[in-house]
């Protein structure tokens, strides 16, 4: 009888008891956190004069990569697989030609003239939209280089 009695009791308080735990892991949760303090640079006070000669702090922008100067696809690791994407595209084998190109991004995915090599690609098998994309993705890896910006909008004209 008493087992039963104590059943009835956790069956009746059991929700509250489950309810108790929740609260107090909820509790826990929220009361552990330390307040960061947010820096305020410090201000002059009215009728003070910052001096002469004195100035901002200079916050230097972010730093953007360019690519190294004469840098161009048959220089770098990757070159072997760029010839032999050439050899494949004056066969006009542009399935095995896009294959080492692959290959070549996999090594170089910052060279701009493998992506231009791999719009080519695309324009061969024309595909126009993905020779746009591609010729997009080279223009960005371009920099300052003149000649490769200039190919590029060449081959996005073609393409449209």
């Amino acid at each position: 009888m008493t087992q039963s009695v104590n059943r009835l009791t956790f069956a009746r308080h059991g929700g509250q008891c489950v309810l108790l735990l929740f609260l107090l892991f909820f509790l826990y949760g929220c009361g552990g956190r330390s307040v960061i303090p947010v820096y305020t640079p410090p201000s002059t006070p009215q009728g003070t004069q910052v001096p002469q000669g004195t100035q901002e702090p200079v916050i230097p922008e972010r730093e953007i990569i360019r690519p190294e100067p004469g840098k161009d696809a048959y220089s770098g690791p990757a070159a072997p697989f760029y010839r032999k994407a050439r050899a494949f595209m004056d066969q006009k084998n542009y399935s095995q030609a896009e294959l080492m190109m692959e290959r070549a991004l996999r090594i170089e995915p910052k060279n701009g003239y493998y992506w231009y090599t791999l719009a080519e690609i695309k324009y061969g098998e024309k595909q126009y939209a993905k020779t746009v994309q591609f010729c997009l993705k080279s223009k960005s890896m371009a920099g300052n280089d003149v000649k490769l910006l200039r190919l590029n909008e060449q081959l996005m004209e073609k393409a449209r």
